[in-house]
Formats: structure tokens, C-alpha cells, sequence
């Protein structure tokens, strides 16, 4: 009987250990979802700033745009059926 007390007591005090564990472990789960809540909305943050950026394909895009744009209006007058671009602009008189 002596030895069934003890070994009782052993389990109980084990018991006393589990439960102030969990309840270390319940602090760090909220305080772990608190920091996450934070990360999360500073995400939120980045990808509304990152959604205005323009890609690496559309600045290649524009870039080639306005390359095409400068060679046709420098060499529009050799290209057949083209009207050639005026000199200069004037006022309409």
C-alpha cells in the first residue's frame, strides 16, 4: 500500500508539471498568434505597395515602345506610303 501512495503522488506531481507546462505553452501560442496578426498586416502592407510597381516585362515593354517611336519619327520619311514629318511647327496663320 505504501508503494501505491507513492507512486500516486509521483503521477500527481507530474500532473502539477503538465499543467503549468500547458499553460506556459497557452501563453506562447497567444502571444505567437499576436506577432503573426502583426507580420500578417505588414504583408498586407508590402503586396498593396509591391501591386503598383510596374513588372520587368512592361519597363522592357516601354522601353522598346519608345525606341520604335524615335526610329519611325527619325526615319519616317523612308518609309514608303509615310507622309514625312514637318521641319518645324508653325502657327496657324
Amino acid at each position: 500500500m505504501d508503494d501505491i501512495t507513492r507512486r500516486v503522488g509521483r503521477i500527481e506531481d507530474d500532473y502539477k508539471e503538465i499543467r503549468s507546462d500547458l499553460k506556459a505553452l497557452r501563453t506562447e501560442t497567444n502571444a505567437v498568434r499576436i506577432d503573426l496578426a502583426e507580420i500578417k498586416g505588414r504583408i498586407d502592407g508590402i503586396d498593396k505597395r509591391f501591386a503598383h510597381i510596374p513588372t520587368s516585362l512592361q519597363l522592357i515593354g516601354f522601353a522598346v515602345a519608345i525606341i520604335v517611336a524615335s526610329g519611325l519619327m527619325r526615319w519616317a520619311d523612308r518609309i514608303p506610303g509615310a507622309s514625312p514629318a514637318p521641319a518645324t511647327l508653325s502657327a496657324p496663320r
